[in-house]
């Protein structure tokens, strides 16, 4: 065996060249000055080291092929080189052209990796493949020979070293507009014409892009990315890997009851990390399900809660206090044509006496009571102060899912955990990416990107993520078969999403038909306890069927009930029956505090209206 060198100090060996070998001395911006971060002698020695080692780069790399990492690393030194090239300003020296040799020495190493015969390239052979480098290139070559990985474990951790160091240097491209765009600013600055508030306004415009697109980053986001990483070899990973699992199971994993038995039954509930997306045609109850799924949640889950935990719901069309109202039916079991009469009422009366200036500030204190006793009943009844409930409206066009995470942040500073998201809905959003101006996408791929992005946001956070899309026209025939081929505007929708719930109000159907019968008529009960309620006709089926299924079984369908009255929707009729028992009473105890106040409800019968009565068209609550 021959003897090895002895590891040479590059620093010191280099210094024999003169200066004109010297790290890149680099001014300017932000980015020439990451850039000198790779461009010097250690880096380019590290990634010459892992591709002399004899083993793929593959071997660690999971579901990656050699080729793949060989044209990502070949793309990564093509962009270095370019970058290199373009810095202006470069010390007289530290000229560019030894790094760019070196560069181009790696690139036709890499193309000869990707051959079958790449193997006969090694430490020891190199030489003899590339016997006319330049001195600079020589010398960083000779001490990596001297230092060279001599065990898998070392390649492994040293390749995983310089795949994460390509992984922020793409990145920091990716940012490079937000310090060119500060640049810019800074001129702006010193010009007499541009006020202070708009030169304000645009810094205020740069901190938003750079937030969304750091947001973005996967090296700097939040977690230790190692944990995410699994090895089983013998016993001495067990105590590592079982920790990392247990870690998992008492922190981050929860399967929620949906409260729904379609759901609870074939994909056992809502999964901590999984995305659901519940698609239907226009004005068939998308939004209201996810209404009613939260409330059910929260009931059937408040053990699995704590007094910080939020569970957050968006919405990005109705607005904040038309949102407040279905929440109020839905929760606290009232009429929502009674709980639009409330908002009516109440606004003219105070706007009528604020022009007299009579008992003014005696009824607003009355209405602010009677709402604090509806939310004390609807939603505090609900939740038994075990869980918070977020409500979140913009009617911004570039809403996206970077501003979520930013509330999620905010929130978590402030000491509460978001455990679970709804959005409503995802086709009004925009991708991250398009809003902070990195890059763009046409109308179909930014359907994709956003549903991918709540994906990341659901396994980033470690909660479900559920939001709702619109049909094509063709779900609105009754007589189409539930299925995917129907979903809107894009079908990576589909792609990206673990669970999709397919939905439709059935009008041509009725409780009583004998096709929903079988699934909401519970064992033991008969047709005589439906046909003798007086609210039974306007009881509307709805069907839900489970088009894709990550986990669980997919083409699974139910037909449950939506009650018009209080917007609840059941799974049998005996849930609806006993709500109903209880709803009367509620609503006269509610239309006898909103008449102490001095309101005035002209209906004399608004709790069991007819059906076509029972919504009104101006307010159709089951859009």
């Amino acid at each position: 065996m021959t003897d090895q060198p002895k590891p040479i100090d590059l620093s010191i060996a280099l210094s024999q060249f003169g200066t004109n070998y010297a790290p890149l001395e680099i001014d300017k911006s932000i980015h020439d000055s990451f850039l000198s971060k790779y461009a010097n002698v250690e880096f380019l020695g590290k990634f010459l080291n892992i591709c002399l080692y004899q083993s793929d780069f593959s071997a660690i790399a999971g579901i990656n092929s050699n080729a793949e990492i060989i044209r990502y690393f070949k793309v990564f030194l093509k962009s270095l080189g370019e970058d290199i090239k373009s810095i202006k300003n470069v010390s007289i020296n530290s000229p560019t052209k030894p790094f760019l040799d070196t560069i181009t020495f790696l690139t036709n190493l890499l193309n000869i990796k990707e051959d079958i015969t790449g193997r006969l390239i090694s430490y020891d052979t190199v030489n003899n493949h590339f016997p006319n480098l330049n001195p600079f290139t020589k010398q960083i070559l000779a001490t990596v020979i001297s230092t060279r990985i001599d065990n898998f474990q070392k390649f492994k951790s040293e390749l995983e070293d310089v795949s994460k160091l390509i992984t922020v240097y793409h990145e920091l491209k990716q940012v490079k507009f937000i310090s060119e765009e500060l640049e810019v600013l800074k001129v702006e600055a010193n010009n007499n014409n541009v006020s202070p508030l708009n030169l304000l306004k645009i810094y205020k415009e740069i901190i938003h892009k750079a937030y969304n697109t750091f947001s973005t980053l996967k090296t700097v986001s939040e977690g230790d990315e190692s944990s995410k990483y699994l090895e089983f070899y013998d016993e001495t990973c067990l105590d590592e890997t079982s920790d990392k699992l247990l870690k998992y199971l008492s922190e981050s994993f929860n399967f929620y009851s949906s409260g729904y038995q379609l759901l609870d039954k074939y994909i056992d509930g809502i999964e901590s990390t999984a995305t659901y997306l519940i698609s239907a045609a226009s004005n068939n109850g998308k939004s209201l399900f996810m209404l009613n799924m939260m409330r059910k949640l929260i009931m059937h889950d408040l053990n699995e809660f704590k007094s910080n935990d939020m569970i957050l719901f968006i919405t990005l069309e109705d607005d904040i206090y038309k949102l407040f109202r279905r929440i109020m039916c839905v929760f606290g079991n009232i009429n929502p044509k009674l709980a639009k009469k409330l908002f009516v009422s109440s606004s003219n009366l105070i706007k009528t006496l604020a022009e007299t200036d009579i008992q003014l500030t005696s009824v607003k204190q009355q209405v602010k009571e009677l709402l604090e006793k509806i939310i004390e009943k609807a939603i505090h009844s609900t939740t038994r102060n075990k869980c918070r409930v977020g409500l979140i409206h913009s009617n911004r066009m570039d809403y996206c899912c970077n501003d979520i995470v930013r509330f999620i942040d905010k929130k978590r500073i402030e000491g509460i955990t978001v455990k679970i998201c709804f959005i409503d809905y995802l086709d009004m959003m925009q991708p991250s990416s398009t809003v902070s101006g990195s890059k763009g996408f046409n109308d179909y791929d930014n359907q994709g990107e956003i549903m991918k992005e709540m994906r990341n946001l659901g396994k980033d956070y470690h909660i479900p993520v559920l939001t709702v899309t619109q049909n094509s026209k063709l779900a609105e025939n009754q007589n189409q078969s539930l299925n995917n081929s129907l979903i809107g505007d894009s079908y990576k929708k589909i792609r990206y999403v673990d669970y999709t719930l397919m939905l439709r109000q059935s009008d041509s159907l009725s409780i009583t038909s004998p096709e929903v019968l079988g699934d909401v008529l519970d064992p033991g009960q008969n047709m005589g306890d439906l046909t003798l309620m007086e609210y039974q006709s306007s009881l509307v089926p709805m069907q839900l069927k489970i088009t894709k299924a990550k986990d669980g079984t997919k083409n699974d369908s139910k037909y449950m009930i939506f009650n018009p009255h209080n917007l609840r929707i059941y799974d049998t009729f005996a849930e609806v029956a006993a709500d109903m028992a209880a709803y009367k009473q509620t609503n006269e105890d509610l239309l006898r505090d909103i008449e102490a106040v001095g309101l005035v409800i002209n209906d004399s019968d608004i709790l069991f209206s007819d059906e076509n009565e029972s919504i009104d068209p101006f307010d159709n609550l089951l859009i």
